[in-house]
């Protein structure tokens, strides 16, 4: 048998992209949707296969570590569906909008937030309802977008680039996790666009950065991702550790699985967020003040700290137990971050410093810094 007659059913992607239009492509995604019955396996989602949940899980963590996400960011959640990656980051308290092009999806995933009620006074999430063309927000009016598996079923992905790159702001970051450059060859893929019309689109980020600088983006990177533990006997552990295994097994099987994925993550100008969020000042107070809050246990150690002019940082220990050391001055500087963000460049860190420096300390989880 010839390969023609063999292949006589293959679904060329590219052509199917101009063939269905993209208001026929939202009736498609609506309609699958609006059928549903049970949402029960909607709602359990990113748990309702266990083979799928890894993966999910694997591929959602990248995603929101290289966003570099701060509480009370906006974030564009584009193609969220049922909107479980939406719930997920609210309860990160992001200040969430949900896009999809299917009303009964996004009402399936209200329902969503009403049997899983956020817990703590997070920011209430919007849902908003894309025609496929144009985002209804304003320019520069989002912190971050994220997409995770929807970014290869739009017709017109230049369109969709340039609308992200309208409504992020300056130092934004929109990240995606798609499959790979020949998603579409795949028998799933086949199967979805023969029975069911949909677009499954090959992930080509060469061209998609092409697009992308076009749209006002300035950089793209992308992530080194292995869903799977690639597990080692003591021995060649140990030997990975010391440096007498090189990890050329485990550089290759990830270069295997990278073949079929993409995490990567489009820039525009540079990213506002400090490296670490953990320091950042957290949510304004529901009174309009701002602080940062944290408390170390302590026993018998107080300093009070006389900044210049209007500020006054207090800080209180009570050291536990001689359990941890500070490894660094990054680590001794625990809480610069969040002094500067309070007080610019002022001796703020040097007091952190000064107070931690050579102590040892169990837990430095919570101090509490006021702004007075």
């Amino acid at each position: 048998m010839s390969s023609e007659a063999i292949n006589s059913d293959f679904i060329d992607v590219r052509k199917l992209m101009k063939e269905v239009s993209v208001e026929e492509l939202c009736r498609t995604a609506e309609q699958f949707f609006a059928q549903r019955v049970n949402w029960d396996s909607l709602h359990a989602k990113p748990f309702a296969e266990i083979d799928e949940t890894p993966e999910l899980l694997v591929c959602f963590a990248q995603v929101v570590r290289g966003l570099n996400l701060l509480p009370d960011m906006t974030i564009l959640d584009f193609g969220a569906g049922t909107c479980w990656t939406s719930h997920f980051l609210s309860q990160l308290g992001l200040k969430v909008i949900a896009l999809d092009v299917s009303t009964s999806a996004l009402k399936i995933g209200q329902r969503l937030y009403q049997r899983h009620p956020l817990i703590g006074n997070q920011p209430e999430p919007r849902f908003l309802q894309f025609d496929g063309q144009r985002f209804d927000l304003p320019d520069d009016s989002v912190d971050r977008i994220s997409c995770w598996e929807a970014f290869h079923h739009v017709p017109n992905p230049g369109q969709v680039i340039r609308e992200m790159g309208r409504v992020l702001k300056e130092g934004g970051i929109a990240g995606f996790s798609e499959p790979g450059p020949d998603h579409s060859k795949s028998p799933q893929a086949q199967n979805e666009m023969r029975t069911n019309r949909v677009i499954e689109n090959d992930i080509d980020v060469r061209e998609i950065w092409s697009q992308a600088q076009r749209a006002g983006f300035t950089d793209i990177r992308l992530a080194l991702v292995h869903p799977d533990p690639f597990l080692l006997s003591l021995g060649e552990f140990e030997a990975y550790l010391s440096g007498e295994d090189s990890g050329e097994r485990y550089v290759a099987e990830t270069r295997e699985q990278i073949q079929h994925r993409r995490v990567f993550f489009l820039f525009k100008g540079e990213s506002a967020a400090p490296a670490d969020s953990r320091h950042r000042a957290q949510n304004e107070h529901r009174d309009g003040k701002r602080t940062s809050e944290c408390q170390t246990k302590a026993q018998g150690f107080e300093q009070l700290h006389e900044a210049p002019s209007s500020h006054r940082i207090i800080a209180r220990t009570w050291f536990a137990a001689p359990a941890f050391r500070p490894r660094s001055p990054e680590a001794a500087e625990d809480l610069g971050i969040v002094l500067a963000e309070l007080g610019g460049d002022g001796p703020y860190p040097h007091a952190i410093s000064d107070l931690y420096r050579g102590a040892d300390v169990r837990d430095l989880a919570q101090i509490r810094v006021a702004r007075v």
